[in-house]
C-alpha cells in the first residue's frame, strides 16, 4: 500500500510540474545556463525513480560583450561601436516623415561624427536558475521537464552624442534630432525606447526523453561506461523581446518551437576520476512575427525604426561539453568542464513586398555568435555506494558551481556562481 500511494505522490508531483513550469533555452547569445547543459545532470542510480532539482546562479559582475570578430566591448556595442541617427531615417518613401527629416539634414553627408552616438549600458543578471523534474521508468528510459528563470537589468543606458557644432548640417542635427533624441526616436520609430529596460519570466518550456545505459568494464584503467541519448521539445512560453525597447532582448526562442537532440559519453577510471564527452545539436523551426528591420545597409541595431512582419529562419545550434571530474572521496568530486555553444547565421525574410529581404539580412544581428566557458564544480552525491542507498528512501545531490566566460563572438558574457540541490526518491 506504501509503495502505491508514493507512486501516486510522485505522479502527482509530475504532473503539477508539466503543468505548472515554464523552462528557458535562450537563442540569445548570452552563456546562461541552459536546461539541456550535462553539467547539471542529477545522477541516475538503480532505483530511483523520480528526481526533483533546484539550480540557482548569480551574477557576479556586469556583463560584457564581443564583438562579431571576438573582441571585449560594452553589451551595447556588440554589433557597432556606434549608432548611427542618420542612417536610421535612410530606406523610407521619399514622402514619409522620416525621408523628409533626412533630406533637411542631409544624411547622405556623413563625417563619421554627425548624427552618431556612443551607446553604453551596464546589463546585470541577478538570478539565472532553474527548476527540473525527472521520472525514470525501467529498461534506463526517462523523461523530465524543466523551469529556468532569469532575471536582467540593462541600466545606466547612456547616448553620447559625437555630432560637433561646426556646420550649418550639424547645427540642424543637434536641433532636429540629436538634442532631443529619445523623444524624436519615439515619435519617428513608431514608439521606439532606447533606454533601461528591466524584465524577470521564464522561457521556453522543455519536454525532454531520454536513454541512459551503464556498462561496467573489466579493463585495467576504464571500470565503467555509461552511453546516453535524449532528444526534447521546447514550446514557445517564454518572454519574447519587446519590439518597441531597443536593448530588450527574448528569454527564449521568441516564438519558436525548436528540437533538441543530444548523446554523450562517460567514462570511469578505476576510482580515480570520470571524463566525459557531450555533444548537442538543436533545430530551431522558422517563425513569423512582427519585427524591427533593417531599411538601409548604413543603419545600426538600436535604432531601427521600420516594423515589419517577417519570417526568421535560424540556423543550427550546436553545443560541445568535454569534462574531467576527480573523485575526492566517497561521492564527493569536483568537475572541470569546456563548454562551447555556436549558433550559425540566421535569415530573415519579409512578407510585404514593400520592403527588401535581402537589405533586412545584412543586419549583423543575423550573424553567427559563439560563448565559450568553463566550468568548475564541488558535487556530492549521497547514493555513491548502492548497497547503501538500496536501503534509504530518499537521498540527495549537491553541487557548488562557478561559471566562468573566456571567449567568443557576437554574445553576451556574464560569470555565474551558484549552486544546484537534487532530490532523489
Amino acid at each position: 500500500m506504501k509503495v502505491k500511494n508514493m507512486k501516486k505522490i510522485q505522479f502527482l508531483l509530475l504532473l503539477c510540474l508539466f503543468g505548472c513550469v515554464n523552462t528557458a533555452h535562450s537563442i540569445t547569445a548570452f552563456n546562461l545556463i541552459r536546461p539541456f547543459d550535462p553539467n547539471f545532470f542529477p545522477a541516475c542510480h538503480k532505483g530511483r525513480k523520480f528526481q526533483i532539482a533546484a539550480i540557482a546562479g548569480f551574477g557576479d559582475s556586469r556583463a560584457h560583450g564581443r564583438t562579431v570578430d571576438g573582441r571585449p566591448t560594452n553589451v551595447l556595442q556588440r554589433y557597432y561601436k556606434e549608432q548611427d541617427a542618420l542612417a536610421m531615417l535612410k530606406g523610407f518613401p521619399a514622402t514619409s516623415q522620416q525621408a523628409q527629416l533626412g533630406q533637411q539634414i542631409n544624411v547622405n553627408d556623413d563625417n563619421n561624427q554627425r548624427g552618431h552616438f556612443a551607446v553604453t549600458g551596464d546589463l546585470k543578471v541577478p538570478f539565472a536558475g532553474s527548476l527540473w523534474a525527472r521520472f525514470n521508468f525501467n529498461h534506463n528510459v526517462w523523461v523530465g521537464v524543466g523551469l529556468p528563470i532569469i532575471a536582467v537589468n540593462m541600466k545606466n543606458v547612456q547616448w553620447v552624442d559625437l555630432t560637433q557644432n561646426i556646420t550649418l548640417d550639424d547645427a540642424l542635427t543637434h536641433d532636429l534630432v540629436t538634442d532631443n533624441f529619445a523623444a524624436n526616436v519615439a515619435a519617428l520609430g513608431d514608439g521606439l525606447q532606447i533606454g533601461n529596460w528591466k524584465k524577470a519570466g521564464v522561457g521556453d518550456l522543455a519536454l525532454y526523453g531520454g536513454w541512459r545505459q551503464q556498462f561496467f568494464q573489466e579493463k585495467k584503467w576504464i571500470k565503467e561506461a555509461i552511453v546516453n541519448a535524449r532528444i526534447g521539445v521546447l514550446f514557445p512560453t517564454s518572454v519574447k523581446k519587446n519590439q518597441d525597447i531597443a536593448v530588450s532582448f527574448e528569454f527564449g526562442n521568441d516564438g519558436a518551437f525548436a528540437i533538441p537532440l543530444g548523446a554523450g559519453l562517460d567514462l570511469r577510471y578505476r576510482r580515480l576520476f570520470w571524463a566525459g564527452l557531450d555533444i548537442m545539436m538543436m533545430k530551431i523551426f522558422s517563425h513569423t512575427k512582427e519585427r524591427r528591420i533593417q531599411l538601409d545597409p548604413a543603419q545600426t541595431d538600436l535604432l531601427l525604426l521600420q516594423k515589419a512582419v517577417t519570417r526568421r529562419q535560424y540556423g543550427m545550434t550546436q553545443m560541445f561539453n568535454l569534462y574531467l571530474e576527480p573523485i575526492i572521496y566517497k561521492g564527493l568530486s569536483m568537475r572541470f568542464a569546456y563548454e562551447c555553444i555556436k549558433h550559425g547565421d540566421d535569415h530573415l525574410y519579409t512578407i510585404s513586398n514593400d520592403f527588401s529581404s535581402l537589405t533586412s539580412n545584412m543586419s549583423l544581428a543575423l550573424e553567427e555568435w559563439t560563448t565559450h566557458d568553463i566550468f568548475i564544480q564541488a558535487k556530492y552525491d549521497q547514493d555513491y555506494d548502492h548497497a547503501e542507498h538500496e536501503h534509504r528512501r530518499v537521498s540527495c545531490e549537491g553541487m557548488l558551481f562557478a561559471k566562468i566566460p573566456f571567449n567568443g563572438k557576437a554574445s553576451f558574457q556574464v560569470g555565474l556562481v551558484g549552486f544546484n540541490f537534487t532530490v532523489n526518491f
